[in-house]
């Protein structure tokens, strides 16, 4: 199969030479983008990115995994960056159930081999896409290994919070109103409207300001905030995934000690149970720890290459 080129943003980013973007087609007729560095020889990093995010935000993480032998992949979900919007407000951040990403996994899956990806394939998650990468595990994503940064396996809300927006969300999407934006949020990013010293995703002020920039000089890659639909269906899909028994995949997991975008309790949880999962705490990490200052992420490429190398 020949997959047409999509637009790859190389002037906001600093990412090795030699990327490419592609159109893939879901199976249900999504159009989705998919970027691709393969310079690395040892394997390629399958990368899925979290709420909002876009594939130009991980140029870092290209010429990182590069340096340590890694061809890179990441995509943009369905609802984000390039790929097709379910509602005429491209701002509005909605997905009606969790499983409709696998099918965007799957047209991945399917591209790599097709695009010269080299093997191995290694799985790494980031924040909503570690919700999205638990399932595709439970779904036997053939990768040989897989790391989660601050996974969303649940939201950070209270137990009695996070039952009220259940109950709350799911009358919403009842009554009609699922595409409706979640209360308190509207088509502007977190990125326009956060402190850049007290934000919750890096404590690198110069890095927050970049990736503001990027969505400033590129606001077709932005997402505002999410609906009820989507707040919703992320709700049921972190409730069902924790009461599932993990998969069988060697996992590695770095958590902030700042985190405050997902749940830690729910990680520690989950990890307790997970034989042969290793779960480690970034000191002085915030929520994004590939965001994060030089020392931290320094840290995290070396930690999670070394990782994959060892299977």
């Amino acid at each position: 199969m020949s997959y047409s080129p999509a637009p790859l943003f190389e002037d906001i980013m600093d990412s090795p030479q030699g990327g490419a973007a592609y159109w893939l087609n879901a199976e249900d007729g999504v159009r989705i983008r998919l970027a691709l560095w393969r310079n690395g020889t040892e394997g390629t990093v399958l990368l899925f990115p979290g709420r909002t995010e876009y594939v130009e935000k991980y140029g870092d993480a290209a010429a990182e995994f590069e340096k340590r032998g890694y061809s890179l992949a990441v995509l943009d979900w369905r609802g984000q960056g390039l790929s097709d919007r379910p509602h005429s407000d491209r701002a509005l951040c909605h997905v009606g159930d969790f499983r409709e990403f696998q099918l965007d996994v799957a047209a991945a899956r399917a591209a790599l081999p097709e695009l010269g990806a080299p093997g191995p394939v290694y799985l790494l998650a980031h924040s909503m896409g570690g919700c999205v990468g638990l399932r595709s595990l439970h779904e036997g994503l053939p990768v040989r290994a897989a790391a989660f940064s601050g996974p969303m396996w649940r939201i950070y809300l209270g137990p009695l919070a996070r039952r009220i927006a259940l109950a709350f969300t799911g009358a919403k999407v009842l009554m009609g109103q699922g595409k409706s934006y979640l209360f308190g949020t509207n088509a502007r990013n977190y990125l326009h409207i956060a402190n850049p010293g007290k934000n919750a995703l890096t404590s690198d002020a110069a890095m927050f300001k970049k990736l503001r920039h990027q969505i400033e000089v590129r606001p077709a890659l932005a997402t505002g905030g999410p609906s009820y639909g989507w707040l919703n269906a992320a709700l049921r899909e972190c409730r069902d995934l924790l009461k599932a028994e993990p998969p069988d995949y060697p996992v590695l997991t770095l958590l902030g000690t700042r985190e405050r975008v997902v749940d830690p309790k729910a990680i520690r949880m989950l990890h307790s149970r997970w034989p042969g999962a290793n779960l480690e705490l970034v000191q002085e990490s915030r929520h994004e720890v590939m965001m994060e200052n030089s020392e931290i992420r320094n840290y995290f490429y070396g930690r999670v290459a070394n990782f994959f190398s060892s299977f």
